[in-house]
């Protein structure tokens, strides 16, 4: 409450007035009351920004330009907001970055409840400030406003750390996420999203980080070039000394329908000639009957042979 003395002229006397004015409190905005309970962290952040901002501002943080808005908005009249982690210092306050880049989002996506695109331009060069638990927790910080306003996602120069980290990151993320995310290996690839990726206002070190990479692609494939070649000259060689050589002839032995085995000695037979299935080792056929009244009978006929055993005998008595 506020006192105000007004002073009125007269005639004969000077009349004193007091007039009481109450100044009501600024109307506070309506998506922070829609979170206020959901997403605590959120309020806390927006309203010490808004505060920072009435008093000494961002200053520091817009001289970053880490988190900054693009003078131009994408191809579908949407806003761009540009992300490069690269240009923070070491030890950096990240909760003021956050803070910035809420106070600098919160009226589109928030308020107005409009979409935008997001650029996150990737630093490989250095080490990042922002690990894993840091996008874990602003990821769930967020409203929910901000993952479905959000239309595109787009990362220039993305590296196996980033890639990786998208992992780890895979079992938060919902499947519409995946499909609002592009790849931008090169700068000029960002025409997907912009009519003219110069009017992004990036840095010039990421013009040369464009040619190196360009230079290293081209050292590649010269190297797998040459390495296909010399591997094509090799093949080559071996087919045509394949060529000149004779075929190797496979065995007719398989072939044959006789076999030779057993024996003594060989393993399949016992002591004294006998076989270790049972019965004389022997591989002779069974003798036939003589016809006495034939002359030629005894020369057709299959004769009896001695066994191994009657083999010995006479060999020893001999």
């Amino acid at each position: 409450m506020t006192t105000y003395v007004q002073g009125v002229p007269a005639k004969s006397s000077t009349r004193i007035e007091e007039i009481n004015v109450e100044i009501a409190p600024p109307r506070e905005d309506a998506a922070i009351q829609r979170v206020r309970e959901t997403h605590q962290e959120y309020v806390r952040l927006y309203k010490q920004a808004k505060a920072i901002e009435s008093e000494s501002g961002f200053g520091d943080m817009k001289k970053l330009g880490a988190v900054r808005l693009a003078k131009k908005p994408d191809k579908h009249g949407r806003p761009i907001f540009v992300f490069t982690p690269g240009n923070l210092p070491t030890g950096v306050d990240l909760e003021r970055v956050v803070m910035y880049g809420i106070l600098l989002m919160h009226d589109t996506v928030m308020r107005d409840n409009g979409e935008y695109t997001a650029l996150w331009v990737c630093n490989n060069l250095e080490s990042s400030q922002l690990g894993y638990f840091w996008f874990r927790r602003t990821y769930k910080m967020v409203p929910y406003e901000y993952r479905k306003n959000m239309r595109c996602l787009t990362l220039l120069h993305p590296g196996i750390s980033v890639r990786l980290l998208l992992l780890l990151l895979s079992y938060m993320l919902k499947d519409t996420f995946w499909e609002k995310l592009e790849f931008a290996e090169r700068i000029e690839f960002l025409d997907e999203v912009v009519e003219d990726p110069t009017s992004l206002g990036l840095q010039q070190d990421y013009y040369i980080y464009d040619r190196i990479l360009d230079k290293e692609h081209k050292e590649m494939a010269n190297f797998y070039s040459t390495v296909m070649f010399r591997f094509l000259l090799i093949a080559v060689l071996v087919a045509m000394v394949s060529a000149f050589m004779a075929p190797v002839m496979p065995s007719k032995v398989k072939m044959s329908k006789v076999t030779m085995g057993g024996g003594p000695g060989s393993g399949e037979h016992g002591d004294a000639g006998r076989s270790k299935f049972g019965g004389e080792a022997t591989r002779d056929p069974e003798p036939t009957a003589v016809d006495p009244n034939d002359p030629k009978g005894k020369q057709a006929a299959i004769h009896k042979a001695d066994s191994f055993a009657e083999y010995l005998a006479k060999r020893a008595a001999a």
